[in-house]
């Protein structure tokens, strides 16, 4: 035992004067004002390789270990201080190390492990203390159980953090704010927003005092499952508690009324946001150009982002391709490759959503040449394609009579390894027939038919009529071609 507190002594010794930074950085992580064993514990923890078990705890604190017994309270120094460093596996040794040493472990030093396991997101670990104290006969309390919940929040373990939630009160230990909260937010991840709202009305009904923050994760739950009315209702709910909306709970709502088509409604949270001087962030406002962009409000999308840049709101590449996909959906290809381009300016970032936009934007206007040189342009920009980007550009083709560059591109989706769609065979095929070009319309009616396994014929028909109204079948057999 003395040879390995001398080994570490001697480790320490080398780190504080090669890595005099690290030792700063553990102090100010320990809380400025921590044992020499505990900033011993600290750099040997930043060490590389360093494994630390319950021999190597023993012996760096073997000094400190005898003022414990008479102090049990100064080991909760060193447990926040594994806290800040995110060691839940040192934290159960050292309870370990002390139980060994017959100091006293309770309800705080159990609370402060678990703490450590919560910080770590190790929900099993913090569980099995819990478990551990009511063997121990060791009185759990409302912290106790919050950091538990909230271990289990973080994983998304919602079913075990309502478990325990609902064994508060079984356990005579009382329930606040915090435990609520933690078991809103695992519902919330988890999606589960008639729970999250139960659990919300559960505090309403015992007077537990709720918060932004509470509000905020129920209309967060609500939102993932596109439940806007019940957003807005709990949004109502804390205006009449007067609890105080921020970012987050606007960016909420904004975006429950954006997964339920309601754009007039997230325009007017944006204006509310603003007349209340509430900050807007990148977030909030993507939501509503999104909103915009689903109730085909390409002018509202376009003056929300112009608004973005005038108030110094980042703007990201997910608020440009809600905005460019606004404009494609209303037909106005030169606004969308106006965006494209300023958004070539500001150095945002471009993906393959944001050129399939562009492209069906070119579409949609008959401007067949631009799709094509944007389809050349993510190549430059080393941007992937796929089977959309394809099907807008053959697609203008189609619009533009360029029957030849649309069978080209359909021939390039299978050299680059892409599956051409239902849609590409129905857009070439359509294409074949009206130009009278059996032999191709057979190969591709076989290429189908192998894809497919089934009767390309029929699968020709349906999709043709779709586009045209009309059946290719006349087409195949005019060719006398056999569908395999």
């Amino acid at each position: 035992m003395r040879r390995l507190a001398c080994r570490f002594e001697t480790a320490t010794r080398q780190q504080l004067r090669h890595h005099s930074g690290e030792g700063k950085r553990s102090s100010q992580r320990g809380g400025g004002n921590v044992s020499p064993a505990t900033q011993q514990l600290l750099l040997a923890l930043d060490a590389p390789n360093q494994t630390l078990g319950q021999a190597e705890l023993q012996a760096i604190f073997a000094h400190e270990l005898k003022t414990w017994h008479d102090s049990p309270r100064l080991a909760m120094k060193v447990l926040r201080s594994l806290r800040d460093a995110v060691q839940p596996g040192v934290a159960v040794d050292l309870l370990r190390v002390m139980e060994a040493s017959r100091i006293p472990v309770d309800k705080h030093h159990f609370s402060a492990a678990i703490s450590v396991c919560e910080k770590a997101g190790q929900w099993k670990l913090a569980v099995d203390l819990l478990t551990e104290m009511f063997k121990q006969r060791v009185a759990a309390d409302t912290i106790t159980y919050s950091a538990c919940i909230s271990a289990c929040e973080k994983v998304g373990h919602w079913r075990f953090a309502l478990h325990l939630l609902s064994d508060m009160p079984k356990q005579n230990v009382s329930t606040d704010m915090i435990s609520y909260s933690a078991g809103i937010s695992a519902c919330e991840k988890a999606g589960r927003w008639q729970h999250a709202v139960g659990l919300l009305c559960d505090m309403l009904q015992q007077g537990i005092r709720t918060d932004t923050i509470v509000y905020s994760a129920s209309i967060s739950a609500c939102e993932k499952s596109r439940q806007w009315q019940q957003a807005l209702v709990l949004q109502e709910r804390m205006l009449e508690s007067s609890i105080s909306m921020d970012t987050i709970s606007y960016g909420a709502c904004i975006s429950a009324c954006e997964k339920g088509n309601q754009w007039q409604l997230a325009l007017s949270l944006l204006y509310d946001m603003r007349s209340k001087s509430i900050a807007r962030n990148t977030t909030t406002c993507s939501a509503g150009i999104s909103a915009c962009e689903k109730g085909s409000q390409w002018q509202q999308a376009v003056a929300i982002l112009a608004d973005m840049t005038q108030n110094a709101v980042p703007t990201d590449t997910i608020a440009f391709n809600a905005t460019i996909s606004a404009c494609e959906a209303s037909g106005q290809w030169e606004s969308a490759l106006g965006l494209l381009s300023e958004m070539a300016k500001k150095q945002v970032a471009v993906d393959v959503i944001t050129y399939n936009a562009s492209i069906s934007a070119c579409e949609k206007g008959s401007q067949w040449q631009l799709a094509l040189l944007l389809l050349q342009d993510m190549a430059q920009q080393r941007v992937s394609r796929n089977e959309v980007t394809y099907n807008a550009a053959m697609l203008a083709c189609a619009n533009g009579q360029r029957w030849r560059s649309m069978l080209r591109l359909f021939d390039e989706m299978v050299e680059v390894h892409l599956e051409p769609d239902l849609f590409s065979y129905a857009a070439v095929l359509t294409e074949c027939e009206q130009r009278g070009l059996w032999q191709s319309e057979a190969q591709l009616l076989r290429r189908l038919g192998a894809r497919l396994r089934v009767a390309a014929k029929g699968v020709g028909v349906v999709a043709v009529r779709q586009r045209q109204g009309r059946s290719i079948a006349a087409g195949a057999r005019s060719a006398r071609c056999t569908i395999p």
